[in-house]
């Protein structure tokens, strides 16, 4: 083997390791990047049904409640959480949306009656 052509290696082996140890990572990177997204799994219906019931009682237990501190906090995320939730149920159910939380009351009443047109009872 000629001495320029083991140079040559000495150069260069050393060189594409480093560089496909840096290289190879970004590529797995981007072709997972690349890759569709597989759509969420929904939970099941009954279980977002059950949430809707339990976060209108919590709704309603702090609205009523007279000695909780950081009401308006608690009501705020109880409300976003409702209303992240109804918009799940939109979504099982196929029924049309627009907005995503926070909704507004008139935005919130729309999507409670087109559930409730649908057949679903909280």
């Amino acid at each position: 083997m000629p001495v320029w052509f083991q140079y040559v290696l000495v150069c260069t082996v050393p060189t594409a390791l480093i560089w496909s140890l840096v290289a190879i990572p970004r590529g797995l990177h981007w072709w997972a990047l690349r890759q569709p997204d597989r759509p969420a799994s929904r939970a099941p219906i009954e279980r977002l049904v059950a949430d809707l019931r339990r976060l209108s009682a919590d709704q309603d237990a702090v609205r009523t409640g007279w000695e909780l501190p950081a009401r308006h906090r608690r009501l705020t995320a109880i409300e976003l959480a409702y209303d992240d939730v109804l918009l799940e149920c939109c979504d099982a159910l196929e029924i049309a949306h627009s907005g995503s939380p926070p909704l507004s009351r008139e935005q919130r009443h729309a999507v409670e009656v087109a559930l409730l047109r649908s057949g679903l009872r909280w």
